[in-house]
């Protein structure tokens, strides 16, 4: 034991002094008065006091101070945590709330400790205590994500990198009518329409290269075997390895959005078939005129073997432009709706479109050129894409073809990763178009996994489709 009288025992009241004065955490001995008699630097910094203001809370002595004021007491004569010094017994994690000098309010967690003399009467009480107003701050936000996770319109889940669900929103399970449990057993993927896996599967793939939020919208399987359309926005998480998914249930939207399509491209054909028209026509008249020759000659009996030859090849070849051209009006024209993704060359669809409109522009003196890097290839379902550059092309030709001069420019090229295919006109650029127009195709480019947006900074009109670009190398049906 150490003798008061020697220098041991000074030595070790400095060292445990020295102790005091390190701690973080605030520290107060009170007697059982409630007297202050001993603190530390920390204290005086969590309650925001100097010394003379820690000791003139000695003087708070009401003996009848309603519990509900004792957090506003501390430190002082009454304070909850002075219950130890009746009761014997420590406190733990006792959450008070206190003012400071400046007025500001702060949450502490005490501790209250109380020591005993030989006859086990306490005599002296440690208090030491946490600030833990920015703990409660956070506790608090965490507890509105989780009321908003809860009762959100949206559907929210979380997975971790491998696609395994780790948590789910009440929404999500309603939706799509399974139980948490059906759900949580699966991956992420399992429930995405065959159609779309390929694409959703190359999205999360560049998210998680690249670390930044992701848009696309896949159908989704519901248990009754229907598949519901998902609009997401993806986040990462690189700090924990987990991926945030928001979805917005856009099915009967997508319905709506399709009569909206289908109008529209009744229209386009509309738009088309003056153009159509003088190319079928002339045609025709090619074919029939090749075949009065042949008539007449034959009549005559003069026919020769040369010229047979020649006006055979004529009409095969106006027959396969006329067979050409009825396919792809065809093709446009059918049901869009289920139609597979794959990877297609961008040239083949563009080589299709142009089929349809290129004698349209020419009639009415609009030049159409095209600019296109070979061997571009993208990732999507063809005759959507396709709708939606006849789309901009006729928007692209009403806007120019009363003028003296007029031009469009389709050009294509590819961009770190992205094909980038421009329209543009010769018309000067004022404004965005009218969205009642620009919409549809900008949702059809969205469900391809693309962008579609006015270029304002262009001095002309133009319009820019962004989409994933596919490498030659996995190229599939083209």
């Amino acid at each position: 034991m150490l003798n008061p009288k020697t220098g041991g025992f000074n030595e070790t009241v400095k060292n445990l002094n020295a102790l005091l004065q390190s701690m973080v955490e605030g520290m107060i001995l009170q007697d059982k008065t409630g007297k202050i008699i001993q603190h530390n630097q920390a204290a005086l910094e969590i309650l925001g006091l100097t010394e003379d203001q820690l000791n003139d809370r000695d003087f708070i002595a009401s003996q009848e101070i309603d519990l509900k004021e004792w957090n506003k007491n501390f430190p002082g004569k009454n304070h909850i945590g002075m219950d130890s010094l009746i009761t014997g017994e420590v406190q733990r994690n006792i959450v008070l709330r206190i003012f400071r000098q400046d007025g500001e309010m702060r949450w502490i967690s005490l501790n209250s400790v109380p020591i005993l003399d030989n006859a086990k009467r306490p005599i002296l009480l440690i208090c030491t205590f946490t600030d833990i107003t920015e703990m409660r701050r956070i506790l608090n936000d965490l507890k509105q994500v989780q009321l908003l996770f809860n009762i959100s319109h949206d559907l929210m889940i979380i997975t971790n990198q491998e696609g395994y669900f780790k948590r789910i929103n009440p929404r999500f399970v309603s939706v799509l009518g399974y139980t948490l449990n059906e759900i949580i057993s699966e991956k992420f993927l399992d429930f995405v329409h065959k159609d779309d896996l390929d694409a959703t599967k190359f999205e999360i793939q560049k998210l998680l290269e690249k670390k930044e939020s992701i848009h696309f919208i896949n159908r989704y399987k519901a248990k009754n075997n229907e598949y519901r359309v998902f609009d997401w926005v993806v986040v990462p998480d690189p700090e924990t390895n987990l991926i945030y998914f928001t979805a917005r249930d856009i099915t009967d939207y997508r319905a709506e959005e399709l009569d909206i399509i289908h109008s529209s491209k009744v229209y386009s054909i509309g738009e088309l078939t003056s153009g159509l028209a003088y190319f079928l026509s002339g045609q025709l008249a090619i074919i029939g005129g090749h075949i009065s020759f042949i008539q007449s000659r034959i009549a005559r009996g003069e026919l020769d073997l040369k010229d047979l030859k020649d006006k055979i090849k004529s009409i095969e070849e106006s027959v396969l432009r006329l067979s050409k051209t009825t396919k792809e009006l065809t093709s446009f024209a059918r049901n869009i709706e289920n139609e597979r993704i794959i990877n297609v060359s961008l040239s083949r669809i563009l080589d299709n479109v142009l089929a349809l409109c290129k004698e349209r522009f020419r009639i009415h003196g609009v030049k159409l050129e095209t600019k296109l890097d070979t061997n571009l290839v993208i990732h999507s379902r063809e005759s959507q894409i396709a709708q939606v550059l006849i789309c901009l092309l006729n928007i692209a030709y009403n806007a120019v073809h009363s003028q003296r001069d007029s031009w469009v420019v389709l050009e294509g090229t590819a961009i770190n990763g992205v094909v980038r295919i421009t329209i543009t006109d010769s018309s000067p650029s004022t404004e965005a178009p009218d969205q009642k127009y620009f919409n549809v195709p900008k949702g059809i480019i969205e469900e391809n996994f693309g962008n579609l947006y006015f270029d304002s900074t262009s001095p002309n009109t133009r319009f820019v489709i962004e989409l994933p670009r596919v490498s030659i190398e996995v190229e599939g049906e083209v």
